[in-house]
């Protein structure tokens, strides 16, 4: 069983803790540790600074932190308090990203500024690319971290991380399969809300001009030949003049983050018994990370070339929940298929602006 603590205390030395859940995320923004939650039956009346936001909070699984992040709120009942913890990447919009009093919107100085006022991370090490303005966002105005973070590595074909060591890194997704699990749920569902096979991005030259870089997978075996060509223009002269090295880069890093196949419209639980390693040893929830690439067997790919009992995908997101015997699994792609999340999308504005 694991154990959680905030403020440098073990919880349940305040009250019985009950439905410990944690997760973990890989995307664009912030990743890496995401979101935990729990009760603990105490007196909701009484003062408990161990609780109040901002608290640090550790999940600990034996010897070891599984997660780590801070206190964002509480919820009072007769029976107690629900408190909720992001990750530390998610306090990254609480920092402006600025060097001294001065705007910023290079990530080495954003991040190294909100670090000394505060933010409770370090960092691996920065790429070179750190050090130069994020081209597209205003230098006017005082952005984020997250912000300058998120767009600076949009373009990179990276994503950032804290995770429970509490490092900040610049990652890419798994290319090895690291999980096998065996599901025997058939199939999952698919959906091309975001498929896109071939990506024009609208830059502008050297001289100021626009111009359009198209890149995508005409093989027979690519998947326009699967699925069907799908075409996006995406729009980023806002980003400035980039010569065309530059733009064909952005063009494929933009595609591959878009990951052109169809997306899924559904998460998977994974009984703990039916996941191993690939030399079958069984895993540990809490060994398994957001970005890794796991195999699932027993479920057909819909994109296979010949028959085929299992697919291999990038996990976008897993939780658990402590003392149960599974965890939840999001693949990269997946879409919505759910009535709430549908009118979200309605409301909000898309990231990218197809055509």
């Amino acid at each position: 069983m694991a154990e959680v603590w905030a403020g440098g205390v073990p919880v349940d030395s305040l009250g019985v803790v009950g439905d410990l859940k944690w997760s973990h995320n890989f995307g664009e923004g912030p990743s890496g540790c995401d979101e935990a939650s729990w009760t603990v039956a105490c007196d909701p009346t009484a003062s408990f600074p161990e609780l109040m936001r901002a608290s640090p909070v550790e999940v600990r699984l034996g010897p070891g932190i599984v997660w780590a992040g801070a206190v964002i709120s509480t919820d009072e009942s007769d029976s107690g308090i629900t408190v909720t913890a992001y990750g530390y990447s998610r306090f990254a919009t609480d920092y402006g990203a600025r060097d001294g009093s001065t705007p910023t919107t290079r990530v080495d100085y954003a991040v190294n500024g909100a670090i000394s006022r505060g933010w409770p991370v370090t960092v691996a090490a920065f790429p070179t690319w750190a050090a130069t303005p994020v081209a597209g966002v205003d230098t006017a105005r005082l952005n984020t971290t997250e912000n300058v973070l998120t767009e600076g590595t949009k373009t990179q074909g990276v994503r950032w991380t804290v995770r429970e060591d509490k490092v900040l890194r610049f990652e890419t997704a798994s290319t090895e399969v690291k999980w096998v699990a065996r599901v025997d749920v058939g199939r999952l569902g698919l959906a091309d809300d975001d498929y896109a096979t071939h990506v024009g991005l609208r830059t502008l030259n050297a001289s100021g001009s626009p111009r359009v870089t198209w890149v995508g997978d005409d093989s027979p075996t690519g998947p326009a030949a699967r699925w069907g060509r799908r075409e996006i223009l995406v729009d980023w002269t806002g980003l400035g003049s980039a010569s065309d090295a530059t733009a064909g880069f952005w063009a494929n890093n933009l595609l591959a983050q878009i990951l052109p196949r169809l997306g899924f419209t559904e998460t998977l639980t994974v009984a703990l018994r039916d996941l191993t390693t690939l030399d079958a040893i069984p895993a540990h929830p809490a060994q398994i990370q957001a970005g890794d690439l796991i195999r699932l067997d027993g479920i057909y790919d819909e994109g296979a070339t010949s028959a085929a009992s299992s697919i291999t995908i990038t996990i976008a997101q897993v939780s658990y929940t402590d003392g149960e015997d599974s965890i939840t699994i999001a693949p990269a792609g997946l879409v919505t298929r759910n009535f709430t999340d549908l009118i979200a999308d309605i409301t909000e504005p898309p990231a990218l602006l197809a055509g």
